[in-house]
């Protein structure tokens, strides 16, 4: 029976990716929206590399970031222009540049952005001025962009609830957050309705996401928010489902009520089994009535979450069954076949920097069941991870010569990798420490392995090969033990 579940489940994935590439493929008439940005930077140098990414930041991977991404090379006086087709009336779109920076070692580049998040509608034609502490904008559709630097990216930096009990700092919150809403009510009538609620819900979302993240930060994990009565009482107070009038499309459409509404169900969960349990979590995002916004939990979801091996399969199924949005779904859907592909791949030859700078690479370890941790220098998860999970199960391995606990830092600089490793925060002086130097996450075996958030953990088998990947048991001291008890 269990074999006939199982093979239900992959039947009705592999249906599901036909039927989306044989419904690309009848489609021959698509309606096509566009808009322009044209683009100066001040403090640019010719050469920079700008970059234009479609697409909400919290839905952001490698498995799609590629078909969203618009280049440009800024020219002497620091201007680049996109101009962009899409099939969608309506998105987001940040920019970042990379660059063009010399030290003792060259010339480098480091992309950083250089606007949050933008919302754009088709037939919008601007010019965006880009100082060090200033963004103005001119042209059709401008509106939006101005009022959005004005009552979202010039908040006042200085207010921050570092207390979730501080009253005075919650009506410090509460007060200004009433005051952008007075301030939003001047861009009444100078933008579209669509983009006067988009912004509307992105200023009142982005108080009320920060009010409920700020005490999980209180706590070491989950559980320990889940289980304290202020915290559960002072989370619950926020979670309602007043949506203050808005359209179930500007919902969807806001980056900052897509933040704040992952986070109340996560809260959900864990205050229903006073731990993080992803499985409630999946359930309530099912249950999303909002068509569209459960898409993009769904599509965040699985981009960014570690899944129960056992239950993985189900859960695509499940979830690709309901989702309408086409891009997502296949996303979601490219998602899966990550996950699979990933089992059973053979661990890549490519080399890596050890204390004394020499090469190793790990397809030179085959014989030993490894345990590959990736982290970089000022992860909190990644020392979280370590302290929690990874020194606690390496004591339990003690004696077995044939486990070894490979410490993988994407750190670019040496000097900072090896006082990260000295610290013993982030992993132990016996671990096999490795780092990738100047690539950083652009590694060929980053990239190979497709780790693209950190920590990320894999254990290899002695033929090495990948035998789980990310999966949420590995973060647990039980799961791993278990795990590596069996091999």
């Amino acid at each position: 029976m269990k074999w006939f579940y199982n093979s239900r489940i992959a039947i009705t994935i592999l249906f599901t990716s036909f039927f989306l590439m044989c419904k690309a493929a009848r489609s021959t008439v698509v309606d096509r929206h566009g808009f322009t940005i044209h683009v100066r930077l001040m403090d640019s140098v010719p050469g920079d590399t700008v970059f234009l990414l479609l697409g909400n930041e919290m839905l952001w991977s490698p498995i799609w970031n590629d078909a969203n991404e618009k280049t440009g090379i800024t020219n002497g006086n620091g201007e680049v222009s996109f101009q962009v087709f899409t099939t969608e009336a309506a998105g987001i779109f940040t920019l970042f540049k990379n660059n063009v920076s010399k030290n003792s070692k060259g010339a480098t580049n480091r992309r950083k952005p250089v606007t949050r998040p933008q919302f754009w509608e088709a037939g919008d034609n601007i010019r965006l001025t880009i100082a060090k502490n200033t963004i103005s904008c001119t042209g059709r559709g401008a509106e939006k962009y101005n009022a959005r630097f004005e009552l979202l990216y010039n908040l006042d930096q200085n207010v921050r609830l570092t207390d979730f009990q501080d009253e005075n700092l919650l009506i410090k919150w509460a007060k200004l957050a009433d005051c952008k809403m007075q301030m939003l009510q001047g861009w009444d009538g100078q933008m579209s309705k669509l983009s006067y609620e988009v912004l509307k819900a992105d200023v009142l979302y982005h108080f009320k996401y920060l009010l409920i993240k700020q005490p999980q930060k209180i706590f070491e994990d989950a559980k320990g928010y889940a289980t304290n009565k202020s915290v559960r009482s002072y989370l619950a107070a926020f979670d309602d489902e007043n949506v203050y009038g808005l359209s179930d499309s500007a919902l969807a459409l806001s980056t900052q009520f897509l933040y704040f509404q992952y986070a109340i169900y996560q809260n959900r969960a864990a205050r229903l089994s006073e731990g993080y349990d992803r499985g409630s979590l999946f359930n309530y995002i099912l249950n999303e009535p909002n068509q569209r916004v459960r898409d993009r939990l769904f599509t965040f979801f699985f981009l960014k979450e570690k899944l129960p091996q056992q239950t993985a399969d189900e859960w695509f199924a499940t979830a690709l069954a309901t989702m309408k949005d086409e891009q997502l779904r296949s996303v979601v859907n490219k998602a899966y076949v990550f996950k699979n592909e990933m089992t059973g791949k053979l661990l890549p030859a490519n080399t890596l920097l050890d204390k004394d700078r020499l090469p190793v690479s790990l397809a030179s370890l085959k014989g030993k069941v490894l345990v590959v941790d990736f982290w970089n220098t000022g992860c909190g998860g990644c020392a979280k991870l370590y302290a929690n999970v990874l020194k606690k199960v390496k004591g339990k391995m003690k004696g077995r010569e044939d486990v070894l606990f490979v410490s993988i830092a994407v750190d670019k600089k040496f000097n900072i990798w090896n006082e990260s490793v000295a610290s013993g925060k982030y992993t132990s002086a016996d671990a096999l420490n490795l780092y990738t130097g100047e690539p950083g996450a652009k590694h060929p075996l980053v990239k190979a392995l497709k780790v693209t958030g950190y920590p990320t953990l894999i254990v290899v088998d002695r033929n090495n090969k990948v035998l789980q990947y990310n999966t949420d048991n590995l973060s647990t001291v039980e799961g791993l033990t278990k795990l590596l008890t069996g091999i």
